[in-house]
């Protein structure tokens, strides 16, 4: 049979990582108009005999730059409250959204001078130093007279506090993991989690008051150093008195970011009012580190949980941008305010493998019926999306210095391991699941798909599941339920799992990993991860995994992407999800918002650059 060949491609951005670490600090203040220059002093000599001076060219006009205090406000929607502000403990992509509004990090993801993604200094004042031969101690050197909102200096002190909270073994927050061993591993991180050592034994150490020291297991990179410190909200710093006066006696938890009292700003943004259930406004904040790209003076956000209103919100020019769902995208798409970009994960369905109440969700027979019995084609055009056999979304980059993204590449070097018609092949799916039954000793199945009830597309995707999946098995042998809740209840009702292994059978769901590090994009997959939708438990993707992250091997840049793939091949053998469509970004943007990039495209890492956009009435 002919292969299908051919992915669904979109160009991605080649991405500029910053050369060397050499230890000039890196200039972020904006550049300081020219002198005004004398005008000549007036000729008394004749016209006559004057010579014609030449034209001077014109000065080029000097840059734009926004006030200290910012100027007009970006008026947006969100469809859920925060509920923490805590990187040490979030759970939800919404809080990570608005933490990084008002959070400071040692350094942080931006839009380059050509509009692509790059990383600077921000509370460091250069990237890091190697210190020694073996590429295992770093030091990094921080900005001084920086401040929180309150004025409290941020030192080393903040920096040494600030991780050791995360890694704290009385809190146990959700996120340590990401310090401890992510894109780097800190010597004796998980150790000090585990109680196992002293916090003095940790690879974290303070040098002088702007100076901190890491010490890592094994040899690594200035990037990926500064990759691991700027992963996600969980490695921002938190205020140590705001964040003591909100712990418990046996300081086993705090609730530190839980309300504007309990919380201190230090970035781009500061917390002004959050209003529970119904709206957040944050004010720019004239003395972080890169005021210089902060346009807004305010940015306010309302909770509307209800697409169509927030829909209809944009359209009476009350808000600055709105998300298309599947049906308005139909309506919208030859609107010329709309935006797209690829997406920036992969959605999935879940399979809670270990359910006691039903196993047949471990037999791997029936996982293989459910990837070859969904026309991902038809689910697809539903969703108005793009079908989606694999595990690392086109969105993924896996060359740096050409932009190819890791599909492109492995599609190149595997194309072998393209199935045909998206993986949907009925009469497999339906020996697959012939097979699950007679291993399984059972005669009819009956499981449950928790879907999403905010979007009104994922609940006709899984009665289209319900209906399709049901022909090809047989109704009298197989039944879908479709269960739909709030995200935020889904998603919380799936990581459950640990303390209630019946909660749940299948679940919509998708993760937004690496954008740049494809082999460190299966984190959330592995054994140790914290924050796990399933019970999936593969000591040779764990291994490999450390491998592709962790070892020299990684070094051989060759060897990191095929590591990367296997990992796929790993996944997409045990299944511990079905892949089944990627979700395009999709916006309606007012005029008056103006991008920070010429042509409003989409920056790994930043995104849209929303909180960067300015007003422009």
């Amino acid at each position: 049979m002919k292969k299908v060949l051919a992915i669904l491609l979109v160009s991605l951005m080649v991405i500029s990582l910053f050369a060397g670490c050499g230890k000039k600090e890196v200039d972020i203040t904006p550049s300081a108009p020219p002198a005004e220059t004398a005008k000549p002093a007036e000729t008394t000599q004749p016209a006559a005999t004057t010579p014609a001076a030449p034209s001077e060219p014109a000065k080029p006009a000097e840059p734009e730059k926004p006030k200290p205090e910012g100027e007009g406000t970006l008026r947006f929607a969100v469809n859920a409250d925060i509920s923490t502000l805590n990187g040490h403990m979030y759970s939800m992509s919404r809080d990570g959204d608005a933490a990084d509004m008002v959070d400071i990090y040692l350094y942080r993801s931006y839009i380059g001078p050509d509009y692509k993604f790059q990383r600077l200094p921000e509370f460091a004042a250069d990237f890091p130093q190697q210190m020694d031969d073996t590429r295992t101690v770093w030091q990094i050197p921080l900005r001084q007279g920086l401040t929180w909102e309150n004025g409290d200096p941020l030192n080393a002190d903040t920096v040494m506090y600030s991780y050791k909270m995360l890694i704290d073994p009385k809190l146990l927050n959700t996120r340590a993991s990401y310090f401890n061993s992510n894109t780097i591993t800190i010597k004796n991180g998980a150790e000090y989690t585990k109680g196992e050592c002293e916090w003095e034994d940790v690879g974290l150490k303070k040098i002088d008051d702007y100076t901190v020291e890491l010490t890592t297991v094994g040899p690594v990179t200035a990037d990926e150093i500064v990759t691991h410190l700027s992963f996600n909200c969980a490695m921002a710093m938190v205020h140590e008195p705001t964040y003591e006066a909100a712990m418990n006696a046996d300081r086993t938890q705090t609730m530190y970011g839980t309300s504007k009292d309990t919380f201190m700003s230090a970035g781009s943004y500061i917390l002004k009012e959050w209003i529970p259930g119904a709206s957040v406004t944050y004010e720019k904040n004239p003395n972080w580190v890169f005021a210089d790209k902060i346009w807004a003076h305010e940015v306010t956000e309302r909770v509307v949980t209800d697409n169509s209103t927030t829909l209809q919100m944009f359209l009476n020019g009350e808000i600055d941008y709105v998300s298309l769902g599947a049906e308005e995208y139909l309506q919208y798409k030859e609107d010329p305010r709309l935006i797209e970009s690829n997406a920036t994960s992969m959605y999935h369905i879940t399979v809670n493998m270990k359910n006691p109440d039903n196993p047949i969700l471990d037999n791997l027979n029936f996982r293989k019926a459910l990837y070859h019995g969904i026309d991902r084609v038809a689910v697809a055009n539903i969703g108005s999306a793009i079908p989606a056999w694999y595990i690392q979304p086109l969105m993924v980059i896996g060359d740096l210095s050409t932009g190819e993204s890791f599909r492109e590449l492995q599609q190149k070097k595997h194309p072998e391991y393209t199935p045909e018609n998206w993986a949907y092949d009925p009469a497999l799916a339906k020996e697959c699941f012939d097979k699950a039954l007679e291993e399984t000793g059972i005669s009819k199945v009956s499981v449950e798909l928790l879907y999403s009830s905010d979007n009104s597309k994922y609940k006709a995707c899984s009665e289209f599941l319900q209906k399709s999946l049901a022909e090809i098995f047989g109704a009298d042998r197989f039944t879908l339920e479709i269960q739909g809740m709030p995200n935020s209840q889904m998603t919380a009702t799936k990581k459950s799992w640990k303390d209630n292994p019946s909660v749940y059978d299948l679940g919509w769901g998708g993760w937004s990993t690496s954008k740049i590090a494809p082999w460190n994009g299966y984190n959330v997959w592995r054994s140790s991860y914290a924050q796990k939708n399933e019970p999936y438990f593969q000591p040779e993707l764990d291994e490999l995994w450390v491998k592709a992250n962790q070892t020299e091997e990684r070094f051989d840049k060759e060897k990191q992407l095929e590591m990367a793939f296997e990992m796929e091949q790993i996944m997409l053998r045990d299944l511990p999800i079905i892949p089944v469509m990627e979700n395009p970004n999709r916006y309606l943007k007012s005029d008056r918002v103006i991008l920070p990039t010429p042509d409003n495209s989409y920056v790994v890492n930043v995104g849209f650059g929303w909180k960067y956009a300015r007003v422009a009435d």
